[in-house]
């Protein structure tokens, strides 16, 4: 038996309800074919817009902005200043000087004092009130007995004036000063500390009336003990010495004994 050809086969003669229907007869066939054609329908025009997104993204990537900066051209100079303009100077007025009046005195103010008088000059002998009428002695009359009376010229007695500080040797006085107060000293710290004792002595100028007029340390302690004696010193009170009754000034030299009393 020969082989079976298809193509050679004859075909069967067509019918007028192929020619009604040419997708066949079958509903599902028809079906198929629609799906198919919307599948590439839908297909192409998702490939349409991917491609035309695509050339747009390219056009904006070629776009180029191309932006040129220029700067601001400098501002004009300032113009020039002015020349200043000389102005006229005003003449000036001679002021006539006034007088200066003097300043008035001020109020209750007292009137300064008046510079000390000049000292009385030294005449060398005694005072007139140690001297006696009637005696059958003449004694030289003066303010101190300091001096040599062989060395002066004689003053009458009723110029000499007494002098304010004239003190008598003390081989010439009746009686040398004597104390009448003391005052104690503090005992000063340092020296209490050291346990310091001893004696300060000290050259002191006595008035004819009992007050210290000046002293002087010609033996120091130290410790603080010589300025003490010092102070104490200007506070106590003396008995002037005496020339024949009569007080006058004098230079005695004074102990001033430390002790530390337990």
């Amino acid at each position: 038996m020969p082989p079976f050809d298809a193509a050679s086969s004859p075909k069967p003669k067509p019918t007028k309800s192929d020619f009604n229907n040419p997708w066949g007869d079958s509903s599902q066939e028809r079906s198929k074919l629609k799906w198919v054609v919307w599948f590439f329908v839908v297909f192409g025009f998702h490939a349409l817009l991917l491609v035309g997104a695509k050339e747009i993204k390219e056009k904006k990537k070629q776009q180029r902005v191309e932006m040129a900066i220029y700067e601001p051209p400098p501002p004009p100079p300032p113009p020039p200043p002015e020349p200043p303009q000389e102005k006229a100077k005003p003449k000036k007025k001679k002021r006539k000087p006034k007088l200066k009046k003097p300043p008035p005195p001020p109020p209750n103010q007292p009137p300064p004092p008046e510079p000390p008088a000049a000292p009385p000059p030294i005449v060398t002998g005694i005072s007139m009130a140690s001297t006696v009428k009637g005696s059958g002695m003449a004694v030289r009359v003066g303010n101190t007995t300091m001096g040599d009376p062989n060395k002066e010229k004689f003053v009458d007695p009723s110029k000499v004036k007494p002098y304010q500080w004239s003190p008598v040797r003390s081989g010439k006085l009746s009686r040398k000063a004597r104390v009448k107060k003391e005052f104690m000293a503090p005992y000063p710290p340092q020296a209490e500390e050291a346990e310091i004792e001893g004696t300060v002595v000290l050259r002191i100028q006595v008035t004819r009336k009992g007050k210290v007029r000046n002293a002087k340390v010609i033996r120091k302690l130290g410790f603080g003990l010589d300025e003490a004696a010092l102070a104490a010193i200007k506070k106590f009170k003396f008995d002037p010495a005496i020339v024949d009754d009569e007080p006058v000034d004098s230079i005695i030299v004074y102990k001033y004994k430390f002790e530390l009393v337990d």
